[in-house]
């Protein structure tokens, strides 16, 4: 991956000393980031970079990639709500439908700080001249976020928008490694090669899930980027500008998360092991009354 950064990226610097970090998904998708950032974290000094997440995934609601705009502003303003009673520093979309649909509208919803997933892919790929593939949920690709936000750096880039009606539910259920998982994966791949795409974007964090099969697919063709890990480098220093003494092998160790979900607890809680790599604790259920409560918007 070309070095991030290297452009107009300075309003992000704020960003890296936030310490306790509400992220949200409809679903499992979100972990993407926290698998990134627990990289991160085994490489860095942990006593400086060490971050707290309060994580929610509104599975009681899932999916948002086939709910309307209306809808998916309503949760999401419910959920920054919420947020703000948790005592967060920042806000991070784990969700690229919430944020394609509200992520313009969230700064009137909340005084806090807000990271989303639209506009950093969009800074990075209008850099590198590249045609590009979106791959994202059906209610993303209605939105044209992605394809507004590129422009707007990059009018003349090439954009070529995919939706996926499956792959979410194929992340959701843990059947990643499914062969069928794989010819479905082809296929868009297949699209994209029609459409001469240089790099596709996984815009739906659950498909960071599936970036190991899509790379296999892809070979050199085309490259592959995944929004979680931009969100990531977004919220740590870059490791390769820190002295080699502030870099230290670590004993492997996992972010102090905790987790609150709307859904099932059990196939929460399943699915997201298979995600991370390992058993997830401090699982918590938050009722969706609770969260309409919030608000009547």
């Amino acid at each position: 991956m070309t070095k991030l950064f290297e452009g107009d990226f300075k309003d992000f610097d704020k960003f890296k000393e936030c310490r306790r970090l509400g992220i949200f998904d409809s679903g499992v998708g979100g972990l993407s980031i926290i698998k990134y950032l627990n990289d991160k974290q085994n490489v860095l000094s942990s006593d400086k970079n060490n971050k707290e997440i309060i994580y929610l995934a509104d599975s009681g609601r899932f999916p948002y990639g086939t709910k309307s705009a209306q809808e998916i502003l309503t949760y999401t303003k419910q959920i920054i709500q919420w947020f703000e009673t948790q005592n967060v520093d920042l806000i991070v979309f784990g969700c690229n439908t919430a944020s394609a649909i509200a992520g313009k509208f969230v700064y009137s919803m909340t005084n806090l700080p807000v990271l989303d997933l639209v506009e950093p892919v969009a800074r990075y790929v209008s850099q590198l001249g590249l045609r590009v593939g979106i791959l994202a949920t059906q209610a993303t690709v209605r939105s044209h976020a992605f394809l507004h936000a590129i422009k707007n750096h990059a009018p003349l880039l090439k954009v070529q928008e995919i939706a996926s009606a499956e792959l979410v539910n194929i992340v959701e259920n843990g059947l990643v490694d499914d062969d069928r998982t794989k010819i479905l994966l082809s296929n868009y791949i297949d699209l994209f090669r029609e459409q001469k795409s240089q790099i596709v974007v996984l815009s739906c964090t659950h498909f960071s899930f599936l970036k190991d099969s899509l790379l296999q697919l892809i070979g050199n063709e085309m490259q592959i980027l995944d929004p979680a890990e931009l969100i990531a480098n977004i919220l740590t220093p870059d490791i390769s500008s820190i002295n080699s003494t502030a870099i230290q092998t670590l004993e492997h160790k996992e972010l102090i998360t905790k987790f609150f979900v709307t859904g099932n607890l059990e196939s929460f809680s399943a699915t997201a092991k298979k995600c991370l790599g390992y058993p997830i604790k401090n699982v918590n259920h938050l009722s969706i009354s609770e969260l309409q409560s919030l608000t009547t918007a």
